[in-house]
């Protein structure tokens, strides 16, 4: 990309800066980075933009969140019953309704989940940083969780929990230590 060279007077007269401008750049995308020693002026845009940046980060995080909603809604929508018969390979209300209580306690610290409706009558929740990290949850409609981490390729922890409305202490450290949304990347909540 070719880059355009546009010469900007600071407040003081007497020191002309240089300021390289990126064609088609939309400002949120600019690093405030590049900022530094910049005069009064373009430090408080800076502000500005950082202010944009993280309004659009957290906008992001949010419509993560409502895709993962929108997914259970789909599969409640296809549910046939209030409840599956055992063995049917069917998703019941009733598991939707387990889904979404999991779903609600889930803090927003952490990046949303995928969200998909499993062959064995779950509902699976699924969690990758890059390539190396997943989370899987399985959600039935008797409140029990099956979950799965595995990283680099090597299953890291699994087992069988109950959910009774909050998220077990073990899945919970789980997310927020290798899941956390994008704004708490630098300091995951503890």
């Amino acid at each position: 990309m070719q880059q355009v060279v546009w010469p900007y007077f600071s407040d003081e007269i007497t020191k002309p800066r240089i300021v390289l401008v990126r064609p088609f750049q939309a400002a949120a995308d600019v690093d405030v980075a590049d900022l530094n020693g910049a005069s009064d002026t373009a430090a408080r845009l800076g502000v500005q933009l950082r202010e944009v940046q993280e309004a659009r980060s957290a906008t992001a995080a949010l419509d993560r969140w409502n895709l993962a909603l929108e997914g259970l809604d789909e599969i409640e929508h296809e549910c046939p019953s209030e409840t599956a018969a055992p063995d049917s390979g069917e998703v019941g209300r009733q598991c939707v309704a387990v889904a979404r209580a999991f779903m609600s306690a889930i803090p927003r610290s952490v990046v949303a989940p995928d969200v998909m409706e499993l062959p064995t009558g779950g509902i699976g929740f699924e969690w990758r940083h890059g390539g190396d990290k997943i989370l899987t949850i399985s959600v039935y409609d008797d409140g029990r969780l099956v979950f799965a981490s595995i990283e680099k390729g090597i299953r890291q922890e699994h087992g069988t929990e109950i959910f009774r409305g909050e998220l077990p202490r073990q899945l919970l450290a789980t997310l927020r230590a290798n899941f956390p949304a994008l704004e708490n990347t630098k300091q995951p909540t503890a």
